[in-house]
């Protein structure tokens, strides 16, 4: 009988003028419950915020064609897996495409045991300024791109757009974890991934000012 093989990451030596490093942990129940509570706060808020364009559009008569579309069970049933996986998608490329823009190498990937795809910038150093920038690219990107969806006069393009929006607010709590965590470090703070489940965290040996 051969014996399981199990491979132990490798720990990066400080840089010069670092401490040791620790793990940054995120506590997955407690944002599994965020984002629930997200997903729940978010959904009157995004219907009021549909329900007001509305009545913007039909004061003013800018969208006066309204398109009556007509769901089948088809498209109903086709429409949560299909905005989900889009979102799940365009939310990583996002990550990607901002770790790409600020000089990285980006791995894509599927952590089946963490039930999350995720874009990373594995055995590189991010400075806590990019880390910072990395995590909030897919909330504002994403919000900026879906709100003035639902002002389209189409039941179908406001219903994805609703549904993405839900998604990706509720999705985004891990991120906002992290943004949280990392300005509350101090400035010159390295991260350090080393793979979907380990994450490195080097403070400065001297605190800046």
């Amino acid at each position: 009988m051969e014996e399981e093989v199990v491979t132990t990451p490798v720990m990066p030596d400080p840089p010069p003028g670092y401490r040791a490093s620790y793990a940054f942990h995120y506590p997955m129940q407690w944002l599994s419950l965020v984002s629930l509570g997200v997903f729940l706060v978010a959904c009157p808020l995004l219907f009021w915020l549909t329900a007001a364009y509305r009545a913007a559009q039909q004061r003013t008569a800018i969208l006066s064609l309204e398109v009556d579309t007509v769901f089948t069970l088809v498209a109903w049933v086709l429409l949560l897996p299909t905005v989900t996986i889009l979102v799940i998608v365009v939310h990583e490329l996002l990550h990607g495409l901002a770790l790409r823009v600020l000089g990285y190498r980006v791995s894509y990937g599927i952590a089946p045991h963490l039930g999350a795809a995720y874009a990373a910038a594995f055995g590189q150093f991010l400075p806590r300024q990019h880390m910072l920038l990395v995590a909030l690219t897919p909330l504002i990107g994403l919000t900026l791109l879906l709100v003035p969806l639902l002002a389209v006069p189409n039941r179908f393009v406001v219903g994805g757009a609703l549904l993405a929006l839900l998604i990706n607010s509720s999705g985004a709590v891990g991120d906002i974890y992290a943004v949280w965590r990392t300005l509350r470090l101090p400035r010159g703070t390295l991260f350090y991934d080393i793979d979907p489940l380990h994450m490195l965290v080097f403070e400065p040996a001297e605190r800046s000012p």
